[in-house]
């Protein structure tokens, strides 16, 4: 074991040395947190006046209902209280001034939303009320900011998914799943010298009380578990790459006629992996625990939860960077993998406000099933018995897919 520990802490002394990298893994769940938690609010404190505002959804389609979901999981942080109504209902409740407005879902909006098309959301405010009313109107003109500019940036890809899948099937095809996931990992490059470093600076001061109960739920707790899985997952992708890095510094081929062989080379990058991958999780899980008030039990079982499950996911980055044909090819087919992961698999929308169909596949990829039972560890709901199982299941995913990448290593890189 000596041999695995002298290459993880060449490999951590590697990626200490590459100090940006490291900063954007550790600062992901780190910024996305912070953000996610004063958008909603925070955990505890005192009662604060509540805008009441009442939905009429006409659409009833995917991007109406996470609408309405989104508005609901605000009033559980405190911010308003929201209720979904049929349009008269709602319109006789606010002659009867008994809301602070009433939100008009159209019908075709979810269509319009996705293919860039004008749609109009109607707010009707309370005349009787002056500042609760004017929150709400000040946070559906941000949302409206906040649409305009995804729907310029990713209009195009946007507009592929308007329809769902094509006609007689349950699932989009292999080929337009990888088109879409360039495509945007493509424009995310373009980005990145605006949003990394980020243009606004964040300062954000978290209190919570001594004796915080256990959390009672809320659209930030359903966000977080996805991103801090989001996290995970490029770690995973980026602590990967390190195989080409090792393979055109002839290491591998050195490795392979060593002693102590190659195998063990690449178990001391999944100690590496393994390492930072938890000091991650130790971050997310702290930052969960001033912004939620997660219970110290639930941090506990969670933060080997979280490294297991992460660490099972550098095997399947490592197998995926050995069918590339070059570093840049390997990372594009990383990228085609990353992205819809996080997609479906509870990153980037809750499996709550998720199509059932959706929903039902993304619970089934590795990330997604880890975020299923992280989050019912976080809300005191998990099963022993099936997290013990699914850990086991995840363990052996990893352990097949170490193997097979070190067979691929062997029989890819160092036939000749």
């Amino acid at each position: 074991m000596g041999f695995v520990w002298i290459s993880a802490l060449k490999d951590l002394r590697r990626r200490l040395a590459d100090r940006a990298a490291l900063v954007l893994w550790l600062g992901i769940p780190l910024l996305l947190g912070g953000l996610m938690s004063l958008a909603m609010g925070g955990g505890g404190g005192d009662v604060k006046p509540k805008a009441k505002l009442l939905v009429a959804d006409l659409d009833d389609s995917f991007a109406s209902q996470a609408l309405v979901r989104l508005a609901g999981g605000a009033g559980e942080q405190g911010l308003l209280e929201a209720s979904e109504v049929e349009l008269a209902e709602g319109e006789a409740r606010m002659s009867d001034g008994e809301a602070s407005g009433l939100l008009v879902v159209p019908a075709g909006f979810g269509q319009a939303l996705f293919e860039s098309a004008p749609t109009e959301l109607r707010l009707v405010t309370n005349p009787s009320q002056r500042i609760l009313p004017g929150i709400l109107r000040s946070g559906f003109e941000l949302l409206v900011e906040l649409v305009f500019y995804v729907q310029r940036v990713f209009g195009d890809e946007l507009a592929v998914w308007a329809d769902g899948p094509p006609e007689g099937a349950s699932f989009f095809g292999d080929a337009a799943v990888a088109a879409q996931s360039v495509a945007i990992n493509d424009k995310l490059e373009r980005l990145e010298s605006v949003l990394f470093p980020p243009v606004l600076k964040l300062e954000s001061e978290f209190v919570v009380e001594e004796d915080a109960g256990p959390p009672e739920g809320g659209m930030g707790l359903l966000l977080f578990p996805g991103i801090v899985f989001m996290a995970l997952l490029f770690v995973a992708q980026g602590m990967s790459d390190d195989l080409w890095t090792e393979l055109e510094a002839g290491t591998l081929r050195r490795a392979l006629a060593s002693p102590q062989g190659l195998g063990t080379l690449l178990l001391g990058k999944l100690v590496a992996s393994t390492l930072v991958i938890a000091a991650v999780c130790a971050l997310s899980l702290v930052m969960g625990a001033l912004a939620f008030g997660l219970a110290p039990g639930a941090l506990a079982v969670g933060f080997f939860w979280l490294v297991l499950t992460g660490a099972a996911l550098v095997p399947l980055f490592l197998f995926v960077q050995t069918f590339g044909s070059s570093k840049r090819s390997a990372g594009i087919l990383a990228n085609v993998l990353v992205f819809p992961l996080m997609m479906i698999g509870g990153s980037f929308f809750p499996f709550e406000v998720m199509p059932d169909w959706m929903a039902s596949l993304g619970r089934r990829t590795p990330n997604g099933l880890a975020v299923v039972r992280f989050k019912e560890l976080l809300v005191g709901s998990a099963d022993l018995a099936a997290l013990a199982n699914d850990g086991a299941l995840l363990a052996a995913m990893a352990a097949a897919l170490f193997f097979l990448t070190l067979r691929r290593t062997r029989r890819r890189f160092l036939a000749a």
